[in-house]
């Protein structure tokens, strides 16, 4: 992946993009339908997000791997982070105090070392000169003596299978060696490549190891390359004729080669994206018309590209288009730059292990909500369950009710169980009645002692299940009245209890404490009715 002075590219490219009204409706993306999350992203003087990457601080270990993003910016979120910080998805962190430039590629070595390439000369305070690692505590040289790093930009980064790192860009020296644009670090020098006649915007590796270059070059060694070429470890091959610069080449879920850019023609004529699978190329419908930056594909085999454009396909989409086989569609509303809806530009992808994507770039919105620089595409989350049943206790024979309240998608499908059993309506093995098994409200009535347990309701839309938290029904024996310290039998024990509920000195210790005559109050009528409970008829 390259980025960098592809941002001034991106500049010009703007100039030329053609006015577009108001944009396509929001892409549904199945029955759990997905959207942009705003992030608070990345900021300061012209700020942008160049490259992204996904890294695992501590390899095999328990922490989960975070997002790493280079580029021109100078705040993440509310940090103060100079050109590189990681988010874990909820907060931003920094990685030592950063560069002192730009951050245009990313990449992770075998060895779990993080890999950043730019315009910087300096890493953590250390002199790296264009190219530098991060261990997770700090950042080093790739490679010693005098002549330490890159004479200029370093515009991509990949990895070759067997742990060889490929650096590409403007640069003529690595370590001092003569490499004319691109070089190899095969862990103790770095080594030429050939000779490429302009600059390398764009790299990645094969699934079979090969290295595909892609850039502003029309020739590498004495081989003709019109701006892609293939290295298989030890020769480049021109790959095909493409009339125009390459700006990104990924490789899709099954293992093709997608070639994004400024051209029209590359291999055949297609506008701005094509495909190579084994050795035949083709287009994507009509194309893109605007520059093409990134592609990544997603989960359900579909393809994303974004970058600089305004309409993909024929159909007006923003910034950022998915691919399903036929044809472009749109993801939300789009990525834009309000007011000016002409300015936004995706400039890299990145799919997290949950299946959202990523994408960073020069942008303030996505779906016309403030997200500077950076926003994330993901299906809507299960139902959010706003009001949880709370746990009651009722007398035997009386009525049971739960109920919870829960937002998502309509419509919503519920269903309460017992125990972790799924309850249905109708009557119970012990008398009493279930109703509302498969409603918000759950009612058991004529409660018995078999129906004291923990209830709990899992609320389901299109994009998943919630259960909410346990609520237990408690029940207590029938009410009698005479009963007045509650402790199951009736006989002096009860006398002073009465007599508190009598003259209203005693809380009691049930609700029909004392209330022998069953009139609602304790008072002097109780009295005969009482004696009556102790003495027998």
């Amino acid at each position: 992946m390259f980025r960098g002075t592809a941002h001034h590219v991106q500049r010009l490219v703007l100039a030329v993009l053609p006015a577009a009204g108001l944009l396509s409706a929001a892409y549904g993306g199945g029955q759990c339908p997905s959207q942009w999350y705003p992030t608070d992203g990345v900021g300061g003087a012209d700020p942008a997000i160049y490259a992204m990457t996904m890294w695992d601080p501590d390899g095999a270990g328990a922490e989960a791997p975070v997002l790493v993003v280079g580029g021109t910016f100078t705040t993440a979120g509310p940090i103060v982070a100079s050109y590189i910080a990681r988010w874990d998805g909820t907060n931003w962190s920094t990685l030592g105090t950063g560069m002192d430039g730009a951050v245009n590629t990313l990449t992770v070595m075998q060895d779990g070392r993080l890999v950043a390439g730019g315009a910087f000369t300096t890493a953590g305070g250390v002199t790296v000169n264009r190219i530098a690692a991060w261990d997770g505590t700090n950042w080093s040289r790739i490679g010693t003596g005098a002549s330490v790093g890159m004479d200029n930009q370093v515009q991509a980064l990949t990895v070759r299978p067997n742990g060889d790192l490929i650096a590409a860009g403007m640069f003529s020296s690595a370590g001092g060696t003569p490499v004319n644009r691109i070089a190899r670090w095969d862990g103790a020098n770095w080594l030429a490549m050939g000779n490429m006649n302009n600059i390398v915007w764009a790299l990645t590796t094969m699934p079979n190891g090969d290295v595909i270059a892609g850039g502003q070059f029309t020739a590498t060694s004495s081989v003709p390359a019109n701006r892609l070429a293939r290295w298989n470890g030890s020769t480049w091959a021109n790959m095909t004729t493409v009339n125009s610069l390459v700006l990104s080449v990924n490789v899709d879920a099954d293992g093709n080669l997608i070639v994004g850019g400024q051209f029209t023609f590359c291999g055949v004529a297609a506008n701005h994206i094509a495909k190579l699978s084994g050795t035949t190329w083709s287009a994507f419908g009509s194309g893109i018309l605007g520059p093409v930056w990134s592609a990544r594909s997603l989960p359900d085999g579909s393809l994303v590209a974004s970058g600089t454009f305004l309409t993909a396909g024929g159909h007006d989409i923003q910034s950022i288009a998915r691919w399903d086989g036929i044809d472009w569609s749109s993801l939300g509303i789009g990525i834009g730059n309000l007011p000016n809806i002409n300015a936004g530009s995706v400039l890299a992808l990145v799919l997290r292990d949950d299946g959202s994507l990523l994408a960073g770039g020069a942008f303030t919105t996505a779906d016309d909500q403030p997200s500077p620089n950076l926003a994330r595409w993901a299906p809507q989350p299960p139902p959010l369950i706003t009001q949880q049943p709370q746990s009651i206790v009722v007398v035997e024979g009386g009525l049971a009710s739960f109920s919870i309240a829960a937002s998502g998608i309509d419509p919503l499908s519920y269903q309460w169980h017992k125990d972790g059993l799924p309850l249905s309506d109708g009557p119970t093995g012990s008398g009493s009645i279930v109703s509302g098994a498969a409603t918000a409200v759950l009612s058991i009535s004529s409660v018995t002692p078999a129906d004291a347990a923990a209830y709990q309701c899992v609320v389901s839309d299109a994009c998943g299940d919630t259960p909410s938290d346990p609520a237990t029904l408690s029940v207590t024996p029938a009410c009698n009245p005479c009963d007045a310290n509650c402790d199951g039998s009736v006989n002096g024990f009860d006398v002073d209890d009465f007599v508190a509920a009598l003259t209203g000195s005693g809380s009691g210790c049930s609700p029909c404490q004392g209330d022998v005559n069953g009139d609602g109050s304790v008072n002097g009528f109780d009295i005969d009715g009482f004696v009556n409970c102790l003495t027998g008829p």
